[in-house]
């Protein structure tokens, strides 16, 4: 008995430790979980930072459409603005998904400030957030997506 309690110890351990940080977690996000988490839902700004200042109220009423395979639209009541987004890798070491959620405004002024590659912090059908590091001066931009 003690012979087989031992054996399956020592399988279990090899088990473990034959397993890699490579090998696919379930939970793990990826280019395809994200899109589809990303289109099929309508999300609403509910923080958007830029280092200090919280600029959210700029995108207060907006409600954003990420459409499939790279349009994203901002509507109010008939105002809307048009986009586009996109889902990439990142090379940086510092990205704790390593995605990059890239959106692209190009009016009006307050919407040019969404415009950049941002990191994936997080992302499930109930918040998307993300962040951008400045390579000017070092500062932490926040941008978080909610359901509306």
């Amino acid at each position: 008995m003690k012979n087989a309690a031992l054996l399956l110890s020592v399988f279990l351990l090899l088990l473990s430790l034959s397993c890699s940080k490579e090998d696919k977690d379930d939970d793990e996000l990826t280019q395809d979980v994200l899109f589809q988490i990303a289109v099929a839902g309508t999300w609403k700004i509910t923080l958007f930072a830029e280092g200090d200042q919280i600029e959210t109220s700029n995108f207060q009423g907006f409600s954003f459409r990420f459409m499939s395979p790279s349009g994203v639209s901002a509507m109010n009541g008939t105002t809307v603005h048009s986009g586009a987004w996109g889902i990439s890798k990142s090379s940086g070491d510092d990205n704790p998904t390593g995605l990059k959620f890239n959106l692209t405004f190009t009016e009006p002024e307050t919407f040019e400030a969404l415009t950049e590659d941002w990191d994936v912090i997080s992302a499930t059908t109930a918040k998307i957030e993300l962040r951008h590091i400045s390579g000017g001066d070092g500062s932490l931009d926040i941008l978080t997506f909610e359901p509306v």
